[in-house]
């Protein structure tokens, strides 16, 4: 393909052209490297340029990145593009790698709109370092699966067309074309792991095994039919299995969960994150959640932490939650709230209103509402009950889930416990039937 003529083109973008509709914009993440460069001078050989933007990302990691970001930026300019720069700060704390692919990510998913797409300029040798990547950590079927050609980003679809061309290919166009590409000097660093099989592995492979590019890419294709395939039965069996939302996640039943043979269960613990838009957990994670969390007492509380989330287990229900980090309970200092206006919690939570007809909080104009969080002792009592009763029991008579007790907020007029969270408002405090009260809602995106 190194021609590129008009019909290789054509196929090239034939995935992206049919993700489009008469108003979507063509963003392309362009680095200003070899592959991304190329990327964006085809797409403006094959879609009108006033169609094109060209997002660069500044990590600021290398002495060299505003110089690489001027000359994306000339080269915007020179194709009558749209240039649109953003500026990352990548913590050294952390992977270097991971954490500048998220905040990359976090950029696209901010800028493209849910009618665009995003285009990235992986090609064949990047599929053939993730699939011997993941091969060497010991992935299964998804990591032998490389990188896909089409997913979602968020609303938006992300594409990668020249996922299956050569950088030989690459290369000789981008020298038939005179065009020029800045080199990132930390991709010649083996430190890296996949720097390492680029510079030391890969090219000894290619000497003893032909066409080794073209093979691995294919054993890619062949792994994404069978994750397509296992998603297939796992959206099936997920049918069966009463899912249902849950705050910051989701649950399923864990006793018709145990109803499908083994190979099933560990194929639905796989994938129920990704409902989330959450990774898939390790093998050994699966495994912990089948030995030590689906088989657990009734009255435990066991936990399989995964990276963004956890999966747990209350009376029959199987959870997954997202987890941003560890919290140990609510602060002790009281917040006060305005109920018209809505209230940012210390651990992450929203406190809101709307207006309803009977059954909200019934509240004098203008009040200003206490909040506080489980301290122990709390008492009591719901609206249309005769007695009042511990907050612990009302927690367990309510199947309030034990790893948000203690974060429920619970909403004082003056001395006087009117709601707890949005679970219940108390007696003498709901409006009657035909007048208007406060809704109120309490919200996580995440634990």
């Amino acid at each position: 393909m190194t021609h590129f003529n008009k019909s290789e083109v054509h196929r090239l973008f034939a995935d992206v052209q049919s993700a489009l509709s008469a108003k979507s914009r063509v963003f392309i993440g362009y680095s200003g490297g070899l592959d991304s460069t190329v990327l964006l001078t085809l797409a403006c050989d094959f879609f009108s340029p006033q169609r094109v933007v060209a997002v660069h990302i500044n990590h600021g990691l290398s002495l060299h990145a505003d110089a690489w970001q001027a000359h994306a930026a000339a080269y915007s300019a020179a194709l009558r593009v749209t240039f649109s720069s953003h500026a990352v700060t990548v913590s050294s704390k952390h992977n270097l790698e991971a954490t500048a692919r998220s905040e990359r990510y976090a950029v696209f998913r901010r800028v493209v709109g849910p009618s665009d797409v995003l285009l990235l300029g992986h090609h064949a040798g990047d599929q053939v370092e993730t699939v011997l990547y993941n091969l060497l950590r010991g992935s299964g079927g998804r990591g032998l699966s490389g990188i896909p050609k089409v997913r979602e980003l968020g609303t938006a679809k992300l594409l990668r067309p020249l996922l299956e061309v050569t950088r030989d290919d690459l290369v000789a166009f981008a020298r038939k074309r005179q065009l020029s590409w800045v080199e990132d000097e930390s991709n010649k660093d083996v430190r890296f792991d996949r720097n390492y099989l680029r510079h030391r592995v890969i090219p000894v492979m290619a000497k003893r095994w032909e066409r080794l590019e073209q093979r691995i890419v294919a054993t890619a294709k062949q792994s994404q039919d069978g994750e397509l395939l296992a998603h297939s039965i796992f959206m099936s069996d997920l049918a069966t299995l009463d899912l249902q939302d849950a705050r910051a996640g989701l649950s399923v039943c864990n006793e018709r969960y145990l109803q499908l043979d083994v190979h099933r269960r560990n194929n639905v613990i796989r994938h129920l994150p990704t409902l989330l838009g959450l990774s898939l957990p390790k093998r050994s994670s699966c495994a912990e959640v089948e030995k030590g969390l689906v088989h657990a007492r009734c009255d435990a509380s066991p936990i399989v932490a995964c990276e963004g989330y956890q999966f747990r287990r209350y009376r029959q229900r199987i959870y997954v939650v997202r987890v941003t980090h560890c919290r140990n309970g609510g602060p002790h200092m009281p917040l006060h709230w305005h109920p018209k206006q809505a209230l940012m919690l210390p651990n992450e939570g929203v406190l809101s209103t709307s207006q309803t007809a009977g059954g909200g909080l019934k509240l004098a104009e203008d009040v200003c509402l206490r909040v506080v969080f489980k301290s122990g002792g709390e008492r009591c009592k719901p609206a249309g009950r005769r007695h009042s009763q511990t907050l612990k029991k009302l927690f367990q008579e309510y199947s309030i889930e034990p790893w948000w007790r203690p974060h429920v907020p619970l909403i004082y007029a003056d001395e006087i416990m009117v709601a707890v969270g949005d679970i219940w408002v108390c007696e003498g405090w709901q409006s009657e039937p035909g007048e208007t009260g406060l809704k109120i809602g309490w919200t996580f995106n995440s634990m």
